[in-house]
């Protein structure tokens, strides 16, 4: 009889485990299909209007400068604004970040990168948490209308 008892609890045991550890990378890959969803529906670059540039203003990467909207000076023609907004708060953490950038003439916004993502829902290991984001980093992401060809066209100097 003890013997019964001792394999019932050790199966048990083996089975709550198994089922614990299948839990956390099922979780993991809902979230991750989420922010997929999520990416799918809102996510990525739209391009309102673009602006013809001289090519001095432009980097050796073909980036502008452009500073945030509450640190920009009077005299900047362009600025961005970057927010984050948690969809979910927890272990997976779910966020969406969106950047903008706004003519400060008329206050239009010219462009606007929208990106989601993931970060947490592992076994509680003490690691590092992972994460996953969308779009995918060989996309283009929020910060590359900033590039020439966004919204930023690059003209004579």
């Amino acid at each position: 009889m003890q013997h019964k008892r001792a394999f019932f609890v050790f199966w048990c045991g083996g089975v709550l485990l198994v089922g614990l550890l299948a839990w956390f990378p099922i979780t993991r890959a809902y979230w991750d299909h989420q922010v997929m969803r999520l990416c799918a529906s809102e996510g990525g670059v739209q391009v309102f209007e673009t602006v013809v540039l001289p090519s001095n203003q432009f980097d050796k990467y073909d980036n502008v400068y452009v500073l945030p909207c509450g640190y920009s000076p009077l005299s900047a023609e362009f600025c961005f604004t970057d927010s984050t907004d948690y969809i979910r708060h927890g272990s997976p953490d779910l966020w969406r970040n969106t950047f903008a950038l706004i003519r400060k003439t008329d206050n239009k916004i010219l462009g606007k990168g929208t990106s989601f993502t993931r970060r947490g829902g592992d076994f509680p290991t003490g690691a590092h948490e992972s994460s996953f984001s969308c779009p995918n980093p060989s996309d283009p992401t929020t910060a590359s209308i900033l590039r020439e060809g966004y919204v930023f066209i690059r003209g004579t100097p």
